[in-house]
């Protein structure tokens, strides 16, 4: 089932459903059995691999166990484009949690095609996503951020399967200690953009969480900026230009389609929080439920419509972050 750029948004619309509705069988019994750092999870990330090599993309996974797909750009100097989600799920998980952002990004690097962008696009299926195995989510994306806790490695299941020895049996050797994303995805947004002004210079210098404590999820984080321009009309165009670039450009994807964009809030943990604590400008783009929002269930349900929607949104933006 190989996905081709030259689809229409509907074929490709299906194409993505396909792929997702493959998935789902992967651990299925009421619904969908793929808990991170497990079996289940390792066969959708090596039938992913698999799809991503089809596409044409250069298949890499890094220290951490996570699957990354680079479309390389015409200027492979600049910082890298990264998009995705996740593979894991919860017990009885639904269809579209996790598996539509990885697909649905396949999806956009493919029909945007190597070379025509300036900027590589990486799609990205972070490991061990959700917490509900070992207590504790987001592995995948924690640990390129060097975020991994001291006791990481003892946290048990269930059944007694501590964190480090999941993540041996699958072939991926001793849990990362430290963090690799350096340079980190996108970081262009403050560099590149402060260049792009005459005078103006960028600098992310202090990172604060609240409470702060090493076992507790931030109520707050704060993120400290220090920008300077020559005068003031650059000076407002680069704090412009620093805080809205991720965001309004998946803000103009929308709007492009003839769509009102709205802002949602989100209760649940993502692998975007991650990298937005890191410093790394990011953005999260909603499919729109048929099943009243229902998340982490089989009754989880997006129409091929809003398919079509997103994945047109999804390949407009990264056109756009990675021209």
């Amino acid at each position: 089932m190989s996905l081709q750029p030259a689809s229409t948004p509907q074929q490709r619309a299906g194409q993505v459903l396909g792929r997702v509705a493959g998935l789902f069988e992967i651990g299925r019994q009421a619904g969908t059995n793929r808990p991170g750092l497990g079996g289940g999870e390792q066969r959708a990330h090596d039938l992913v691999a698999a799809w991503m090599a089809e596409a044409g993309l250069a298949v890499e996974v890094d220290r951490a166990g996570n699957l990354i797909g680079r479309l390389p750009g015409s200027d492979p100097s600049l910082m890298e484009v990264w998009n995705g989600s996740h593979l894991d799920t919860p017990p009885d998980g639904g269809m579209f949690d996790g598996a539509l952002g990885v697909v649905a990004g396949l999806d956009a690097a493919a029909a945007i095609g190597a070379g025509s962008v300036r900027r590589t696009i990486a799609v990205v299926a972070f490991r061990l996503e959700e917490g509900c195995r070992f207590g504790r989510g987001v592995f995948g994306s924690r640990a390129m951020v060097g975020d991994i806790e001291p006791d990481e490695g003892d946290l048990l299941d269930v059944d007694g399967v501590s964190v480090a020895q999941a993540f041996a049996e699958l072939g991926l050797g001793r849990l990362p200690t430290r963090g690799w994303a350096d340079p980190p995805p996108a970081c262009f947004l403050e560099h590149e953009i402060a260049r792009s002004i005459t005078g103006a210079v960028a600098t992310i210098g202090r990172l604060v969480t609240l409470p702060g404590a090493t076992n507790t999820i931030p109520g707050r984080a704060e993120l400290f900026v220090d920008l300077s321009a020559s005068d003031a009309a650059g000076l407002d165009a680069l704090v412009y230009r620093a805080t809205a670039a991720a965001a309004e450009a998946v803000r103009r994807a929308v709007t492009g389609l003839g769509l009102d964009a709205v802002d949602l809030p989100s209760g649940a943990g993502h692998d975007a929080a991650i990298m937005a604590t890191a410093g790394i400008p990011s953005a999260m783009l909603f499919a729109r439920s048929v099943a009243g929002g229902v998340s982490h269930a089989p009754e989880e349900s997006t129409g091929a419509d809003a398919i079509v929607l997103c994945a047109q949104a999804l390949e407009s933006a990264l056109r756009e972050l990675a021209a």
